[in-house]
């Protein structure tokens, strides 16, 4: 038996961010494939490349593990892939000044800011709930080890 202490309509809005979340990394990760593409043999080639990769597994993370690590690696990415544009684009990669207002950087751009935000708004208004509900919310019926106490020793 799965428990939570949360009423249902807080878990529909918790999967809600999740999958906002979830859509701004998968946007990150399109676009920096894409430029992956784009760049071809340059150095920061490579880069472009973990960033797709790393954006497919954080989102696969965010979406199947309710725990606060994937948020975190999110905010994370967000986070490293804005600061490492700002520097692009203040002190230039390989004498290269990127543009700063192309609607791939603005989606970027929005992107990030919306992995961070989202993510910090899941880790303090929904963090993860472990271990068995107190006990004026267990189930009547429930007899799961868990509730039981035999486990946790108690509740």
């Amino acid at each position: 038996m799965i428990h939570t202490s949360r009423p249902a309509a807080n878990r529909r809005v918790e999967w809600l961010l999740r999958g906002v979340l979830a859509l701004a990394l998968l946007m990150s990760a399109a676009l920096h494939g894409i430029l992956w593409t784009v760049v071809g043999s340059s150095a920061v080639a490579p880069l472009f490349a973990l960033n797709a990769v790393c954006g497919l597994a954080i989102t696969a993370a965010v979406l199947s593990w309710r725990h606060r690590l994937p948020v975190w690696f999110a905010i994370d990415f967000g986070v490293a892939t804005f600061a490492s544009y700002v520097l692009a684009t203040a002190q230039g990669v390989g004498r290269q000044y990127n543009q700063v207002w192309t609607a791939p950087e603005i989606a970027g751009m929005v992107t990030d800011v919306l992995c961070v935000g989202v993510g910090l708004l899941l880790l303090t208004r929904y963090p993860p709930v472990f271990g068995a509900p107190p006990r004026d919310e267990r189930p009547a019926s429930c007899d799961c080890a868990r509730c039981a106490g035999t486990i946790a020793g108690g509740g």
